[in-house]
């Protein structure tokens, strides 16, 4: 107990410039949610919508996309079979808990499209089709989250917590910019990701980490 309390401790602060930004997101936007109603935040970012952001955000979405997720997998695996399994792994639980969330706790969540139906309309993006319910949690940014706290956890430098933050953040924002995402959505989806990638690196590395296993897939035993 007192070994995984200590390694725990050590894992924070060994990616500290990934949690630190993280916490300070968690925090922000938990007051925000606290002091404005459920869809402030998607009312104010689409004040802000352009067809340039249209278009930047359409795309970046796709980062938390499953197709995106097993892309980065593949290509991890060719470079560090250890690594490879830690992400694939943790995306497939991350994703299926995020299903069983969103056909349970989130049936009858509405979108944005449906609870603002007669009071707001959304700019027509082409090739965005929105969706009307399943909200909680937001599953791109689900998987989003744990494949760039993964990264982050094995990632040698560690200072590249911050970008892998950002990164994730920003598929996040990107759901809330489209209107198929609420802010809580958003906030309930990074909490699954982060913490699914934490238990599956905390579960496994240490078991998997072993010569054979570091190796690229296609290398020579």
């Amino acid at each position: 107990m007192k070994y995984q309390t200590f390694v725990t401790k050590a894992l924070f602060r060994q990616n500290a410039w990934f949690f630190i930004p993280y916490l300070l997101f968690l925090v922000t936007a938990s007051l925000f949610l606290v002091q404005h109603d459920k869809g402030s935040m998607v009312l104010l970012l689409n004040k802000q919508s352009n067809p340039v952001l249209d278009q930047i955000f359409l795309y970046y979405t796709y980062v938390g996309d499953g197709f995106f997720g097993a892309a980065i997998t593949i290509l991890l695996l060719f470079y560090n079979r250890r690594q490879g399994i830690l992400l694939g792994t943790a995306l497939v639980l991350a994703g299926a808990l995020s299903q069983v969330l969103k056909y349970t706790v989130g049936a009858e969540a509405m979108r944005p499209e449906v609870y603002f139906l007669h009071t707001q309309h959304f700019r027509d993006i082409p090739g965005l089709i929105r969706h009307a319910i399943h909200s909680m949690p937001s599953g791109h940014t689900t998987s989003a989250f744990c494949m760039f706290m993964m990264l982050s956890l094995l990632d040698r430098k560690r200072s590249y917590g911050y970008l892998f933050f950002i990164l994730a953040l920003l598929t996040g924002i990107s759901r809330i910019y489209l209107a198929q995402h609420f802010l809580d959505d958003v906030l309930a989806g990074s909490f699954l990701g982060v913490t699914v990638a934490i238990f599956v690196y905390l579960g496994f590395n240490r078991k998997l980490d072993n010569p054979g296993m570091n190796k690229p897939l296609l290398a020579k035993s």
